[in-house]
This record gives structure tokens, C-alpha cells and sequence, in this order.
């Protein structure tokens, strides 16, 4: 949500959807709207409103001038200005800034630059945009899948919750997620950090990629192992800049397991760790929870049994649920065929497959972590379990 609620003053007809659709992507709540910058003033005094950010549009000379007398009788309200090169001259725009314009943004509008504006007047009047929810997705074993659920889970938060969100690989030398999506960015984790004098938030934002409609990634080195000695303090201010751009962030841990993995799980407000019904995995999650819990993280751990099938003799779900000492847990159902063709064309699963077994239980995976009611997914529980799995074999 941006901090700021926003007036939107004499705002042309031919310029409005644009602009909506910009701050709609912004998350921005439009507060009040005038006709002009006469009307803006009068209803400021008589109303004596909280700080807002205007958005003028000034026509001519004298609305320059009026926009001048907004800001020195409401000095506390910060002004973008619209400005329609394709109507005015260019001089018009130092013009607006004269006036008392924070920010000055050509019309028609483009998009990276007014997100830009929009972000520059958050930080100038004190007010920066909150800080994304941060979840990280670890693997207890190689090739649990891990992957793939935080792939689909960073899909579903875009699209199911309608979340702007930016899946990151955690592995910045040796990233997989350009191969799994099917995609070649200019830029990696890796070239981010290597030039840390260069690195700000705008040179994060050209490193991502699209996917869909609220869906960027972030790769880590792709086309080379990135010989790189990287502090943690580099990857710490890279994540830093990357929770300003979206308001969810999905991190594909890699399997290091080492200090700077569970300090970094430290600063986290979501743990998912993915295990299959193996004894090796179901270990390895075990291992995880206990350092977890020793090193004091806060952030509940929501486990997932990937490749889950009810019919799995070796281990029943309530022995595992005993065994990892917690009350549920998501199962995502082992649906070989859309999982393999998403992976080997490059895809989500809603892309290849929206009617995917597998994609309903990520989705209630992601209705977990964002706090949304359940539906009738693949939620295990004791009493689930016991009532559903009861003939299966007890782990040993």
C-alpha cells in the first residue's frame, strides 16, 4: 500500500486512465478529485486534510501560478505535476518545478517514470512505502522440489491474491530459475552485487523480469558460475531494495545451511519448508525445524509434503506430522504430467495447466501465508489424517 493518499487536481479526461491505472498498480488510494487548482485550495483550507499527495495537471501560465499558491498556502502537501509535452514546450516543465512541483512527470505517462516520481516524493515527505512480506522457501533434500513449489507459489500470490510479487533466487552464483521460466535477463543477482557503488533500487528494478501480470523474478548467474566472495551485507541491502518494488517477496533458498542461510531466515515473516514422504527428506526437515528453532526465529515454519500421494505405504502423514512435532501441514499432490510439461516449456502451472491437482494445493499454500480463509485443498491435520489415512502403514 503506498503511504500516501492521493488528490488528483485538474486531471484531463484524455489523461485519467493512465493515470488511474498507474496508481492502481501502485496500490494507491485516490482520496478526493477536483476540476482544478482554484477548487483543490478551497476545499484543503475549509477541510484542513491530513498530508496527501496532489497530482496537478496545470493547462497554462496562470494555472501555474495558482499551483505557486497551492503550494505556499499548503505547503505541507506534496505536488506532482503532469505536464503534456505534446501541448506545451519543454520550458514548461522547470516551470512547474518554480511553481513548487516535488516531482514533474511528461504526459503522456510512462510508466518506470512515473512509479519512479511516485517513489522519490514517498521517501522525500518521510513517508517510504512499507516493506514487502518476505518468504522464504527452503528444501530439507535435493530435488524435493522446492523449486517448483516456490515458482507456483510466487505465481499464485500475482495472480489468485492479486499481490504484486517478486520471485528471487537465493543462489546468486548459480541460479536455475532463468531455466525453469525460459527466460534471458540482461541482469543477474550477480552482476548486481559486483558493482555495489552502482546498485540502487532503480538498477533492481531493470534486473527484473516479467513473467505475468504481477509476477517479476530475479535470477541469480545463469549462463556462468559467478566466482564471487559476496558479504552479507551486500545481499542484505540487494534484498533491501527488492522489498521496495513489490509487496510480497518469495526467496528460492539455496542449500547451503550454513550461519548466513538462518540469518537470513532470521529476518523473514514466512518459512515454507518442502520435504517429500522420504526418510532422508523427512530428516532433513526435522534438521531445519530444530535449528530454526534454535536460533530464535519468529516466523512459524509452514511445512509442505511435495509430491504427496494418500496411497504412499511407507510413511502415513499423521506418524510425520508426530515426528515434526507440528499440527498440520500442506500436502501438494504428486501430478507428474503438468508439473513436467510446466518445467520442460518454461511455464507456471496456471500457465500449463490451471485444472493442475498440484496448482490447487499451492493455492491453498498461498491462502495460508497471506492469511486467507482455506478451501478444500490438500490440508493435513491430526484429525484429518487419522479419519482419511488410518489404513495406512505406520512409520516404522
Amino acid at each position: 500500500m503506498y503511504p500516501l493518499k492521493v488528490c488528483l487536481v485538474g486531471c484531463g479526461q484524455k489523461i485519467i486512465p493512465d493515470l488511474k491505472r498507474e496508481l492502481t498498480s501502485l496500490s494507491v488510494t485516490i482520496d478526493a478529485e477536483w476540476p482544478d487548482i482554484r477548487s483543490a485550495i478551497a476545499e484543503l483550507t475549509l477541510t484542513k486534510a491530513d498530508t496527501c499527495l496532489l497530482i496537478v495537471q496545470p493547462d497554462s501560465i496562470e494555472e501555474l501560478r495558482q499551483l505557486e499558491r497551492l503550494n505556499e498556502v499548503h505547503s505541507g502537501q506534496p505536488i506532482l505535476a503532469l505536464v503534456d509535452l505534446s501541448v506545451h514546450e519543454p520550458a514548461m516543465l522547470l516551470r512547474a518545478m518554480r511553481s513548487g512541483a516535488a516531482q514533474v512527470v511528461r504526459a503522456p505517462i510512462q510508466a518506470d517514470d512515473f512509479k519512479t516520481a511516485m517513489r522519490r516524493i514517498a521517501v522525500q515527505f518521510g513517508s517510504p512505502p512499507p516493506k514487502s512480506k518476505v518468504i522464504a522457501v527452503c528444501g530439507a533434500t535435493g530435488g524435493c522440489g522446492a523449486t517448483t513449489i516456490a515458482i507456483n507459489l510466487a505465481a499464485e500470490i500475482a495472480e489468485h491474491q492479486e499481490q504484486s510479487c517478486i520471485l528471487v533466487e537465493g543462489g546468486l552464483q548459480f541460479g536455475r530459475l532463468a531455466d525453469y521460466l525460459a527466460v534471458q535477463p540482461a541482469l543477474t543477482m550477480a552482476d548486481l552485487v559486483a558493482d555495489m557503488e552502482r546498485l540502487d533500487v532503480e538498477l533492481v528494478r531493470h534486473a527484473l523480469t516479467k513473467i505475468s501480470d504481477n509476477f517479476n523474478v530475479l535470477v541469480g548467474s545463469y549462463k556462468k558460475v559467478a566466482m564471487l566472495e559476496i558479504p552479507p551485507a551486500a545481499v542484505l541491502r540487494l534484498h533491501n531494495y527488492v522489498r521496495q518494488l513489490a509487496s510480497v517477496i518469495v526467496v528460492d533458498m539455496p542449500q547451503t545451511f550454513d550461519m548466513n542461510y538462518f540469518d537470513f531466515l532470521m529476518g523473514v515473516d514466512k518459512v515454507v519448508v518442502v520435504f517429500e514422504q522420504k526418510i532422508s527428506s523427512i530428516r532433513g526437515a526435522q534438521l531445519i525445524l530444530e535449528a530454526l528453532e534454535r536460533h530464535g526465529c519468529t516466523a512459524a515454519p509452514h511445512l509442505v509434503i511435495n509430491r504427496y500421494h494418500e496411497s504412499a505405504r511407507a510413511f502415513s502423514a499423521d506418524r510425520i506430522l508426530k515426528l515434526l512435532k507440528v499440527n498440520r501441514m500442506v500436502g501438494v499432490t504428486n501430478d507428474r504430467a503438468p508439473v513436467f510439461m510446466a518445467e520442460t516449456n518454461g511455464r507456471t502451472l496456471r500457465q500449463q495447466n490451471p485444472r493442475s491437482r498440484a496448482l490447487a494445493d499451492i493455492r491453498e499454500l498461498s491462502n495460508q501465508l497471506m492469511d486467507q480463509p482455506e478451501g478444500p485443498a490438500n490440508t493435513l491435520s491430526f484429525g484429518s489424517v487419522c479419519s482419511s489415512l488410518a489404513n495406512l502403514l505406520a512409520l516404522r
